[in-house]
């Protein structure tokens, strides 16, 4: 029982790690940093287990993300074009989906008293640094991402 917990707690890590790997490639603005201050004016997309997930936070910079590499890809204009429409609507309902598996993660974690100890936290973090070519390249994504390394690890231990 022990190793599926902790399984289910480096599975919960490892989705985030690689959204942030995977939605990369951004160039510019990669959305709202939402604080508790601002949920009155929140967009609930989703409901889990009672539990709301917002359109704005991690939602709206994957997406801002998506967009930043559609632009790249079909231009300005990228939804005038069926299959980038298409890619982008595929795209928007995965990562609806990925937020709510993570969100059932995150809850089975919270209800088996998982708990992820700094060590693990600092080994995904370095699998996932190794994703970059350089530590500069990883803290520029944090950066385009909103973030900071700190903030990464700090969530982690909250939310996993």
């Amino acid at each position: 029982m022990k190793m599926v917990k902790r399984l289910i707690a480096v599975l919960a890590i490892s989705a985030m790690s690689l959204s942030m790997v995977a939605c990369g490639n951004s160039n510019g603005d990669t959305g709202t940093k939402v604080t508790k201050a601002d949920e009155k004016d929140k967009t609930v997309i989703a409901v889990v287990d009672g539990t709301p997930i917002y359109k704005e936070g991690l939602y709206t910079n994957y997406l801002n993300n998506l967009e930043q590499s559609l632009k790249s890809q079909y231009g300005e204009d990228y939804l005038k074009d069926e299959n980038a429409k298409e890619q982008f609507e595929n795209q928007k309902a995965m990562i609806l989906q990925n937020l709510v598996e993570t969100q059932v993660l995150v809850q089975k974690a919270k209800a088996n008293n998982i708990e992820v100890k700094d060590d693990e936290i600092n080994g995904q973090v370095d699998a996932l640094k190794a994703n970059f070519e350089s530590e500069e390249a990883f803290n520029e994504r944090l950066k385009e991402m909103n973030t900071n390394l700190d903030e990464i690890k700090e969530v982690s231990k909250v939310i996993y």
